[in-house]
């Protein structure tokens, strides 16, 4: 912009003054476009807001499609003072009656006081013991010099590698104490520096035979479990009840009760802050997407129609029926509903009736995880197997869908096989073949009639036991595929497979019938022996669960890059830089609009001054002419 200003003062009018109204006037539409990009970053920073609620929402239902969310346990102690006890998933539900005999309990030894042992009456545990030689302690030996007090030797010991104690200074003894419990002893080498340190005392005066001097004698643990008596060297007992942990206190007057249950109050934390989540995700929507009829106020993003059928579907996904749940069809049969009519709570309110809740989750929790979407349903149980060829009828394709997946039962009925060798092209190179062996589960309705089925999950077994482990039987290549009216089409391809089980999730397709195709064993096929091993395939359907169905909602909108949300925020950015380089043309201009004015200004001042300057000069001319006259007329 020019630097140079005009004044006014040979026209009298404040032209800066003037020029600055006329500006502000000019740049009016500057401002609207400035207006316009302060309302885009006030609704770029909702649809953040919108993002991280939905997103917060997602989280919290997917909590809720965790399978170990509804597995997990918890044990009761009668009398938390005699034992504690904490129970893992695999514990099964149960009651017990559990006695403490005894308790385990580290072997310890303590020597003599530093006075009785150095012969002088003030020595304390820093005082130089004169004695020397080694210590052998559980097989470590520990070096004695005539330099050393009792606190050296404690720290000796203390520093010696996998010696298997702890020493320590009580009472200005050495007292020497088993890492471990249980009822091994603490083995130390009887010798001169033994004695006369007291680790070695005698069994009677003057008998010349000694022992070790034992503060607390080792001992096991000693329980009774249901009248069974159970001995282990520890007083943390973990493998005396499947998934149960047992931490021994002190021995019991009789039998205490333990009670092994279902711990469902994780799903009723898990369900509540679901509740919670979507409550505020929803509310909050509802105030950024509507009008206000009371106030007169719309929200920022009031006439987003996505956001009004958002609204729409989520309260059809909490009110709606899932048809897989079993038992339970609804969330109200959960205690999960809406608030009524007039209740006091804002429309679309979820309440949560946790006893309601607690009853369902004890009396169906298959039915209750089904619901929320934390099951699926296997659908090849009862579907039609075939296969290429099999074996022999010691390994019938059918078994591959009863349910059965332990490898022990292999080659009596449980699993199909078929030999790999002819099918590959080049056995030395493992090349594939074009066809490759398959086993084949179409699925079947009531009556046998064929069926579709929409799937999103395949599990395959392949022989996998210590005696025949996967990574040397098991099969190594193959495709997984699915028919789509017409054709098979590959759902995905696994190469260099090496594990006993492999769960293959992918986008949704529905099918009449799927098949593993096998190309490659990780047996050795020159030797004759290489074959397809299969021992079971799970194909699940994919879950119409409340929580999947919330995800599967939710995903277009905060998919990064190509949700909805993310569609917003990028047309809103890219709006808002068209703005700003309209603005900077703008101001271009006016900054050109500006200086033209000034221009014209000084050139009006300079006319202006001029004419100012001729009228002074015609004034004295008049004034002279007129003086003039005055004079002749006098003559």
């Amino acid at each position: 912009m020019s630097t140079f200003s005009v004044s006014g003062l040979a026209s009298g009018v404040d032209t800066n003054n003037l020029i600055e109204q006329l500006m502000q006037l000019e740049r009016q539409p500057i401002v609207r476009l400035q207006q316009r990009q302060a309302q885009l970053r006030t609704r770029m920073d909702v649809w953040r807001d919108v993002n991280r609620h939905l997103f917060n929402l997602q989280n919290r239902a997917a909590d809720l499609r965790l399978q170990g969310l509804y597995r997990q346990s918890k044990a009761e102690s009668g009398d938390s003072s005699v034992f504690t006890a904490t129970a893992a998933a695999s514990a099964a539900p149960g009651t017990y009656q559990v006695e403490i005999l005894s308790l385990a309990r580290a072997h310890s030894i303590a020597g003599f006081q530093a006075a009785e042992i150095s012969g002088q009456p003030e020595a304390d545990s820093r005082t130089l013991l004169g004695l020397s030689g080694l210590l052998e302690i559980n097989g470590r030996e520990v070096e004695v010099t005539a330099t050393d007090s009792l606190a050296d030797i404690c720290k000796r010991i203390n520093e010696t590698d996998e010696i298997g104690v702890r020493a320590s200074i009580v009472d200005q003894r050495l007292v020497i104490t088993r890492q471990e419990t249980g009822a091994a002893e603490i083995a130390v080498v009887e010798n001169e520096l033994s004695r006369a340190l007291g680790l070695h005392v005698e069994t009677e005066p003057g008998s010349g035979t000694h022992r070790l001097n034992t503060l607390q004698e080792a001992s096991d643990a000693r329980i009774k479990i249901n009248n069974l008596e159970i001995t282990r060297s520890t007083n943390r007992i973990d493998d005396a009840l499947e998934g149960v942990v047992l931490n021994l206190l002190r021995e019991s007057d009789g039998p205490v009760s333990l009670v092994v249950e279902r711990d469902h109050e994780q799903v009723i934390k898990a369900v509540e802050d679901f509740v919670e989540q979507y409550n505020a995700t929803y509310q909050y929507i509802k105030s950024v997407s509507s009008y206000d009829s009371t106030t007169g106020q719309a929200g920022v993003l009031y006439g987003e129609s996505a956001l009004t059928r958002l609204l729409m579907s989520l309260r059809q996904v909490v009110t709606g029926t899932v048809i897989s749940g079993g038992s339970y069809r609804t969330l109200a049969d959960l205690g999960i509903a809406t608030a009524a009519y007039k209740s006091g709570h804002a429309e679309g309110t979820l309440l949560l009736d946790k006893e309601k809740l607690r009853t369902a989750l004890v009396e169906d929790p298959e039915a209750v995880m089904r619901l929320l979407g934390a099951q699926k349903i296997n659908v090849a149980p009862g579907a039609a197997v075939t296969a290429s060829s099999q074996l022999d009828e010691n390994y019938p394709a059918g078994s591959i869908v009863d349910g059965d997946i332990l490898s022990t039962r292999w080659g009596v009925g449980n699993g199909w096989t078929n030999a790999l060798t002819d099918c590959f092209d080049d056995p030395e190179t493992d090349a594939f073949a074009d066809t490759g062996v398959w086993v084949r589960l179409d699925f079947r309705g009531e009556g046998g009639s064929p069926v579709k089925q929409l799937i999103d999950q395949v599990n395959i077994y392949t022989l996998d036991s210590s005696l025949y482990p996967a990574a040397e039987y098991g099969i190594r290549d193959y495709d997984v595929q699915y028919w789509d009216g017409e054709q098979w089409q590959t759902l995905l391809q696994v190469r260099g497979n090496t594990q006993g089980v492999r769960t293959h999730r992918f986008d949704p397709v529905s099918t009449e019938a799927i098949r593993i195709k096998v190309y490659a064993s990780n047996d050795t096929a020159a030797s004759g022996e290489a074959a397809a091993r299969i021992l079971e395939v799970e194909v699940m359907a994919k879950s119409d669960g409340a929580a999947t169905r919330l995800a599967d909602l939710l995903r277009p909108y905060t998919l990064t890059g190509t949700g909805l949300i993310d569609a917003r925020r990028q047309g809103a950015e890219r709006e808002i830089r068209d703005l700003n380089r309209r603005i900077e043309n703008m101001e271009r201009r006016l900054e050109l609009r500006e200086e033209a004015l000034r221009r014209q200004f000084l050139a009006m001042e300079k006319a202006v001054g001029q004419m100012t300057s001729q009228g002074h000069w015609l004034e004295l001319q008049l004034s002279s002419l007129s003086s003039l006259n005055i004079a002749n007329y006098r003559k």
